[in-house]
């Protein structure tokens, strides 16, 4: 038997994911440096240990070049 402790944000948090997405698209329009952006929300995602979102905005800053 397999334990799989990830939670499925858009399915658990539908309306946070959705208000979330919408801060990201506000924030993409700005002209905010996008490769910082990447680091932001890496930092925030350390200093809440969360070691999903971690891995995901490691992996989107690789993405932008970071």
């Amino acid at each position: 038997m397999t334990v799989q402790n990830t939670i499925n944000h858009y399915e658990n948090a539908a309306p946070i994911m959705a208000a979330l997405q919408g801060v990201e698209a506000t924030i993409s329009n700005t002209g905010f440096d996008e490769k910082l952006h990447h680091l932001i929300l890496l930092r925030a995602s350390q200093i809440n240990g969360c070691g999903f979102c971690v891995q995901m905005h490691t992996r989107d800053a690789r993405k932008a070049g970071v």
